[in-house]
Formats: structure tokens, C-alpha cells, sequence
């Protein structure tokens, strides 16, 4: 069928959001895969249950699909074999079911991690990296679109940013200089639309992030004043002997740690994005740090 969707990870935060922006009309037959089908909300969508690691389950979807949105991933704190059967060879199963099946296009959902100079350790951006390159050597018309840090009241990232910005103290790892560009889940669906509806499936990368890059001790200062009307007390914690330090302790202790050794490395790079097309055309009309910080703070 014309304008059919298959869509992996649809009852994740973005995935979400996205079925609720697609217009029925133009995409009429939306399949959704995912192991907890009844999380997908009421809607024109047909649930496939199963795993992207078996192909026969969706194969038939395929058959009758034009472009598949790939969402679905390992992220937060998984084991680091997880990261790779998911974001790698997950990646790598649904694209080749994909040109079996003759579908012409594929969205694929990366991240900016896997542009930071040292992904040592960090097994997502290894693992997103991974699923990248199997795109890149698909037979299919694809886009891939690199987010930065995705915001929204319910977004894991904010789960743990609000946290930070509502304590008394704010402990922050590195000097806090390290530039960030949020942006936020309703933008990010704006631009993956936008990707479907003007058919940019033209083998190219997009970055996409906020219209503005704020650094990160500046980002967690304004949540704290819009939560309690003052200036944080910040304490700065030396990052090179946290991230020695979480490297020892992982191995006996790693599924009771709260964030890893390649989590924490992130916060050396600045997480910005390089212009493009896509960038340039939705930036203008794009939320402000300051104005997502008032929505989510405001939201509690």
C-alpha cells in the first residue's frame, strides 16, 4: 500500500509522540512493532507483536509496507551485549527483511553521541554507530537523523536532568562548560515528519537539535532558579577519576550502578549540531531552552 508505515519502538517516548502527529489521511496503514503492543494508544494503527531480532513475525507487515521509521533501541544503563543485539544486529535483521520485502524507504533514528571524538566504553554510541553503517550499505533509500538530547515531560533525559536541577545542591561532573543543544520531542517529530512528507530519503545524515546550544552548569542553573526562584549551590566534581573510577567498579557491580563509565565520559564533548537542510528549516520555529525549561519545570 502507498504511504504504509512500519515503525519500531512505537510505544517508546518519541515513538509516542509521533503517532500522534501522523495525519490518517496520508498515511492511512501504520503498523507498529513492539513486545508490549496494548502500550500503543487507541488509533488507525495495525500492532505487530515480536522482536526485531525475528524477522518472521513482521515479515508480512513488510510485504505491505513503503517506509519503515526504525525508533527502537537499547538506550539508558543496558548491558552492553544488549546495545549491540539491539542497535546493531536488531538494526541489521530489520533492514535486510526490508529489501526482501521490497520497501523503498528507511528512517533511521541515531544520535549525536556517535559524532563524539571518544565513544570508547560507551557501548550506545558504538552500538548506534554500528547500526549507521549497516544503513549506509543497504540497497534502501534512507535518512538518517542524529538528535541531540530529546526533552519532553515524560523523556528519560528530563527524568534525570529535572532530578539534578531540584536538588538543594547541584553535583556536576567536569566544569560544566560542555555545550549541550536540547531540543524539544514535539520539534524532533516536526523534523521526522517533515523527512516522510517531503521525501528527503536522499541517503543523507541530518543532525538536529534546539535552535540554540546553552552550556550545561547554564542549562541546570535555569531549571534550579524556575524550581526554587534562587542560584544552585554547584559542586563541580573532577571527571577524569570519576569516569577510572567506574571503570573499576563496573565489572563486580555494574547492574547497581546509576550511570556508567561511557555515560559519564559524554559530558567531555560538547553535544552540537552541524547545519543542514532539515536543521535550517525548522530551527526558526523551533522551543527555546529557556521556554522548555518553563514548560517542564512548570509541569513539575
Amino acid at each position: 500500500m502507498a504511504n504504509a508505515l512500519f515503525i519500531t519502538g512505537a510505544t517508546g517516548f518519541v515513538g509516542r509522540h509521533l503517532l500522534g502527529r501522523l495525519d490518517p489521511a496520508r498515511y492511512p496503514q501504520v503498523y507498529c512493532l513492539g513486545r508490549r503492543p496494548t502500550a500503543v494508544a487507541p488509533g488507525p494503527f495495525r500492532i505487530v507483536e515480536g522482536d526485531l531480532a525475528d524477522a518472521r513475525r513482521y515479515a508480512p507487515a513488510l510485504a505491505s509496507t513503503d517506509t519503515v521509521i526504525h525508533l527502537a533501541a537499547a538506550t539508558g544503563k543496558a548491558p552492553r551485549e544488549e546495545y549491540f543485539r539491539v542497535n546493531a544486529g536488531g538494526t541489521e535483521v530489520l533492514l535486510e527483511a526490508a529489501e526482501r520485502a521490497g520497501v523503498r524507504n528507511f528512517l533511521y533514528v541515531s544520535s549525536i553521541a556517535v559524532r563524539y571524538p571518544d565513544t570508547s566504553g560507551y557501548y550506545y554510541a558504538q552500538s548506534k554507530q554500528l547500526g549507521e553503517d549497516a544503513v549506509g550499505r543497504s540497497r534502501l533509500r534512507f535518512a538518517i537523523v542524529r538528535p541531540t538530547i530529546i526533552l519532553g515531560r515524560d523523556a528519560p533525559a528530563w527524568t534525570l536532568l529535572g532530578r539534578l536541577s531540584r536538588a538543594p545542591i547541584t553535583f556536576l561532573p567536569g566544569d560544566g562548560k560542555t555545550r549541550i543543544q536540547p531540543i524539544y520531542v514535539d520539534d524532533l517529530v516536526d523534523c521526522l515528519v517533515s523527512v516522510l512528507d517531503d521525501d528527503l530519503f536522499t541517503r543523507d545524515t541530518f543532525e538536529v537539535g534546539g535552535p540554540e546550544p546553552v552550556a550545561f552548569e547554564a542549562f541546570l542553573r535555569t531549571a534550579h532558579r524556575l524550581y526554587h526562584g534562587k542560584e544552585p549551590r554547584v559542586v563541580h566534581l573532577p571527571l577524569a577519576p570519576l569516569i577510572r573510577l567506574l571503570a573499576i567498579l563496573e565489572k563486580p557491580l555494574y547492574s547497581h550502578l546509576p550511570i556508567t563509565a561511557g555515560q559519564l565520559s559524554a559530558f567531555r564533548y560538547d553535544g552540537t549540531i552541524r547545519a543542514n537542510s532539515l536543521f535550517d528549516r525548522h530551527a526558526p520555529r523551533m522551543k527555546p531552552v529557556d521556554d522548555m525549561l518553563r514548560l517542564l519545570v512548570g509541569h513539575g
